[in-house]
C-alpha cells in the first residue's frame, strides 16, 4: 500500500499522469462508473532525502527504489565481486635481468713461455686478475599494479539518484545555495583526467502542480595533474543547478556540492546525477547546508 500511495503522490508532484487526488479524509467520483479516488493521509505526504545508487545507468524516475542506497551498494559489490573471481595463477609471473659485476682473482704470474715466475727464493709470484662478468637471471615480477594509460582506461558509469518530497506543508519550498552533496572516494590506479559528474534527468515539483525546469551546469572530478574545464555560467535570473568542481589524487575523498540558484519554489523532486564508478566510488551522499537549513525552519 505504501508503495502505491508513494508512487501516485510523487507523480502529482512531478506532474504526472494522475490529474486530481484528495488529501485528507476521503475523497467523492463524478459517477458510478468512475473509479474512486484514493484517499492519502497528510503523513504520507512527506519522505526524507534518500540516494539510490549502484544500479547503472539511469532507470525510470517516476518512482523511488524500494531499497536503500546501502543494500543495493551491497548487492551491486557482491555480483561484482562474484564476476571478478579468478583462479590463482599454476607459476608467478617473472622477468628478467641482466647483472653486471666486476670479478677479481689471484692467478699465478707467468712469463712469455707461459711458466710460473719465481722469485730468488723460488716462490711462485702471484697478480691480481680482474674480469667483467654479465649474467642474465631470472626474478619474480614486480607486484605493483600500474596505472592504465587513457587509451587503456574503460570508463563504467552509473547513476546516483536523489529523491525528495514533503508536501505536507501545503507549499513550496524556496531557497538558494548549497542543494545536495556527494562525497567521492577517488579509486586508485586511475589514469590522471577528468570525470564528468552529470545531471542527467530532473523531475521537479511545485505545489500548484508545475513543472520547475532548472538549467543544469555539469562538473567534473579531476584527478593528477589534470586541471578543470572552464565552467560555463548559468543564464541570468535563470533557476539553475550547478555541479561544483573538485580535484585530487588517487585514494582521496573529495566533495561535490550541487548549488541552486533562482529557485522558484518547489516541493519535490527526483534528480539523476551520473558519474564514472570505475574512476569514483560514492563515499556520503547528504544535503547541502541549505536545503537542511531550509527543511528545519518549517519542522
Amino acid at each position: 500500500m505504501k508503495s502505491s500511495i508513494m508512487k501516485k503522490v510523487l507523480a502529482i508532484c512531478l506532474v504526472a499522469a494522475i490529474s486530481t487526488i484528495t488529501i485528507g479524509c476521503g475523497g467523492k467520483t463524478n459517477s458510478e462508473n468512475e473509479a474512486p479516488q484514493e484517499t492519502i493521509n497528510i503523513d504520507d505526504t512527506k519522505q526524507e532525502l534518500q540516494f539510490f545508487y549502484g544500479n547503472g545507468e539511469s532507470v525510470d524516475s517516476t518512482e523511488a527504489p524500494e531499497n536503500s542506497n546501502a543494500d543495493s551498494n551491497a548487492d551491486s559489490k557482491a555480483e561484482t565481486n562474484a564476476g571478478d573471481d579468478k583462479p590463482a595463477t599454476e607459476t608467478a609471473a617473472t622477468e628478467t635481468e641482466i647483472v653486471t659485476e666486476i670479478a677479481t682473482q689471484y692467478v699465478n704470474a707467468t712469463d712469455e713461455a707461459g711458466q710460473d715466475v719465481t722469485d730468488a727464493q723460488g716462490v711462485v709470484q702471484t697478480e691480481v686478475q680482474t674480469e667483467i662478468v654479465t649474467e642474465i637471471v631470472t626474478v619474480p615480477a614486480s607486484t605493483e599494479e600500474q596505472k592504465p594509460t587513457e587509451s587503456e582506461y574503460t570508463p563504467s558509469y552509473d547513476t546516483c539518484k536523489a529523491y525528495w518530497l514533503d508536501m505536507s506543508q501545503m507549499g513550496d519550498y524556496n531557497f538558494n545555495g548549497e542543494f545536495l552533496v556527494l562525497e567521492f572516494e577517488i579509486n586508485e590506479n586511475i589514469p590522471d583526467g577528468s570525470y564528468p559528474i552529470t545531471i542527467t534527468k530532473t523531475d521537479i515539483g511545485s505545489w500548484d502542480l508545475l513543472t520547475r525546469v532548472p538549467e543544469c551546469i555539469n562538473g567534473e572530478v579531476t584527478v593528477g595533474d589534470a586541471k578543470p574545464a572552464e565552467q560555463s555560467k548559468a543564464t541570468t535570473g535563470a533557476f539553475a543547478l550547478k555541479v561544483n568542481n573538485a580535484s585530487g589524487n588517487c585514494g582521496d575523498t573529495v566533495k561535490v556540492a550541487i548549488d541552486l540558484s533562482n529557485n522558484p519554489g518547489f516541493c519535490g523532486f527526483v534528480i539523476d546525477i551520473q558519474y564514472d564508478a570505475a574512476a569514483l566510488t560514492i563515499a556520503d551522499s547528504y544535503g547541502g547546508a541549505d536545503f537542511d537549513a531550509a527543511i528545519k525552519i518549517v519542522e
